[in-house]
């Protein structure tokens, strides 16, 4: 497991040599984005946190809220509904599709004011969700840098304790809040754990490991180019 030390040392040489100034990141209530704002903080103070609000949950709001206050980072939030439902009032899209335009509108937001302020974006996809290819092309991975793509979610949450990521973010059910009621296990079709026995080679379930092993070879273009700790 990546260590606390290694991953703020990487990024602390990142942003200097890439001569940016801080670092922006979307926070969407969850414990991913919590964990990478507080690692964010310990290598700088220049930190912006961003809610991006399309048709989001106001508990997912309440949660960065709490995420912002908890780490002391700059925090701003911008409410893209109202462009949102003009860029797709003419659409018959599923949600996975509507979904995806939200992840990329977000990212595209978020790369504004990181040109505004000469600031790298930060992406918060862990382990996990990266074998699988659960995260959107061009949209959360469109990022400079992912402090935790080496981390599990179990190791995700090992180190949200450690670092104090507050309890109500850290027990909220993992959910990318894309439509209502929208969960990452049900998306996915397996769950955190399964994919946690998956790495350890101890996930018995023949037909969970098929899955798993199918999503990642069909996801490989989806990992192409993606700047993590370790490469």
């Amino acid at each position: 497991m990546e260590t606390k030390a290694n991953i703020i040392s990487w990024m602390k040489t990142y942003l200097n040599e890439s001569s940016a100034d801080g670092f922006v990141i979307g926070i969407s209530g969850g414990v991913d984005s919590a964990l990478v704002t507080a690692l964010a903080k310990e290598v700088t103070d220049n930190v912006l946190g961003m809610y991006i609000d399309i048709d989001s949950s106001e508990s997912s709001k309440e949660l960065a809220e709490l995420v912002a206050q908890s780490t002391n980072v700059k925090f701003e939030t911008i409410n893209l509904t109202n462009s949102f439902n003009e860029f797709v009032k003419d659409d018959n899209s599923d949600v996975y599709s509507l979904g995806n335009v939200k992840a990329r509108m977000r990212m595209a937001k978020l790369y504004q004011y990181a040109q505004d302020n000469n600031y790298l974006v930060l992406g918060c996809s862990n382990k996990s969700e990266i074998y699988v290819g659960y995260f959107t092309k061009w949209g959360d991975t469109a990022s400079d840098l992912f402090p935790i793509a080496n981390l599990t979610k179990g190791q995700v949450y090992e180190l949200a304790v450690e670092m104090g990521v507050p309890a109500p973010v850290i027990n909220s059910i993992p959910s990318a809040d894309l439509w209502e009621g929208q969960t990452d296990s049900e998306d996915m079709g397996v769950t955190y754990n399964e994919l946690e026995l998956f790495f350890e080679n101890k996930l018995e379930d023949k037909e969970a490991i098929s899955k798993i092993n199918d999503m990642h070879n069909n996801s490989h273009h989806k990992r192409i180019k993606l700047n993590t700790t370790t490469n």
